[in-house]
């Protein structure tokens, strides 16, 4: 049975969300509107609330994805101290052939001359693939986001990061 936990708060300057929940790809979609509703909340600029939603979109809909368990969590917090950022992590289990997929995207994006480049190679061979796996190139493009990872047993952490200034907004 799929359900939703949530936990809203504001503490060391940081306003945060905290979900966990049975996965479900039809509550990816529901955690999407609250998290951007909470973003229209707590921001004031539209274009960048809808990068961000990109960005919980797409971290959670892998994590509900290849999570090994049943289970997924997402945490994201905005710093209302300077410098003012967004931080959103997600965590799931997952098995080690998907561990060793995610870093083969790390690598490839370590590799790539830009963010651009890892996008266009994704979209080039997301035309013969099972998998797009645009998920973290949409990421990186479209929402302005820093990309990293870690593992710790069979629990994967991915984390984006970005500052909310204006110049993050182009």
């Amino acid at each position: 049975m799929s359900g939703m936990s949530p936990t809203i708060g504001k503490t060391d300057g940081k306003y945060y969300i905290e979900l966990s929940f049975a996965p479900s790809m039809s509550l990816v979609t529901i955690v999407r509107r609250f998290v951007s509703g909470f973003f229209d909340l707590v921001l004031d600029d539209p274009g960048l609330t809808a990068k961000l939603a990109v960005t919980v979109h797409e971290l959670l809909e892998n994590a509900v994805k290849f999570s090994r368990d049943g289970d997924a969590f997402i945490r994201v917090a905005l710093s209302t101290e300077d410098p003012r950022t967004v931080e959103i992590e997600t965590r799931n289990r997952a098995s080690a052939e998907e561990t060793g997929t995610l870093q083969t995207l790390f690598d490839e994006i370590t590799a790539a001359a830009s963010p651009m480049d890892f996008y266009v190679a994704r979209m080039e061979r997301s035309l013969d693939a099972d998998r797009s796996q645009l998920g973290l190139a949409r990421v990186l493009v479209e929402a302005g986001m820093e990309l990293t990872y870690e593992t710790k047993d069979e629990l994967v952490y991915v984390y984006a990061k970005r500052p909310l200034h204006e110049a993050a907004n182009a």
